[in-house]
C-alpha cells in the first residue's frame, strides 16, 4: 500500500493528462439533428467556441465555460503536482502536502465541471428548453471528467495511506 501512496502523484498526473487529451481529441456533444442523424460538437469548440460562415450569415458556437475552467485546473493541478515532486524531489516524505491538497481538489472540481459540460454548452448557446432533450454529453467528456476525479482521489492516496 506504501508503494501507491508513494507514486500517487505521478499517477494522478497521469490521469489528468489523458482526461486533458480526451478533451481536446473527442467530440463533446452530441444532438440528434431535424434529420434524425447524430451530429457532434468538437472538444476544441466547447472549449473555445467557434464562429464560421454559412449560407445564412455567420453562425456562432459560443464556448462552454464548465470544460474551459475545467481544463484550466486540470492544467494548474498537474502543474501542482509537478511542483511537489521537484521540492521534495528524493526526499522521504513525512507528510501530505498542501501542494497535493491544492492538486487534488483542482482535479476533482475539474473533473465534475467537465461533467457538466453539455448544461453548461446548452446554456451558454441558448438554446431553447424543449430542444435540450436532444443533446447529450459524449462518453469521451464523461470518460475525462472520471479519470479527472480518480486522478484527484489518487493525489489525496498519501494523506489515507500511512
Amino acid at each position: 500500500m506504501k508503494n501507491v501512496a508513494k507514486y500517487s502523484g505521478f499517477i494522478a498526473i497521469v490521469f489528468a493528462a489523458v482526461a486533458i487529451v480526451m478533451m481536446f481529441v473527442c467530440k463533446a456533444v452530441k444532438y440528434d439533428a431535424v434529420l434524425g442523424s447524430d451530429q457532434f460538437v468538437k472538444g476544441t469548440t466547447a472549449l473555445f467556441g467557434k464562429k464560421e460562415e454559412t449560407w445564412f450569415g455567420t453562425a456562432e458556437i459560443k464556448l462552454a465555460p464548465a470544460a474551459l475552467i475545467g481544463l484550466i485546473l486540470l492544467a494548474a493541478a498537474i502543474v501542482l503536482l509537478i511542483l511537489n515532486v521537484a521540492l521534495t524531489g528524493s526526499k522521504k516524505k513525512k507528510s501530505f502536502s498542501l501542494f497535493e491538497l491544492l492538486a487534488a481538489v483542482a482535479l476533482i472540481v475539474g473533473g465534475v465541471l467537465i461533467i457538466c459540460t453539455k448544461n453548461s454548452f446548452l446554456d451558454a448557446n441558448d438554446v431553447a428548453s424543449n430542444a435540450k432533450k436532444y443533446y447529450d454529453l459524449t462518453v469521451a467528456y464523461a470518460i475525462a471528467g472520471v479519470l479527472a476525479i480518480v486522478g484527484g482521489v489518487c493525489a489525496l492516496a498519501p494523506a489515507v495511506v500511512k
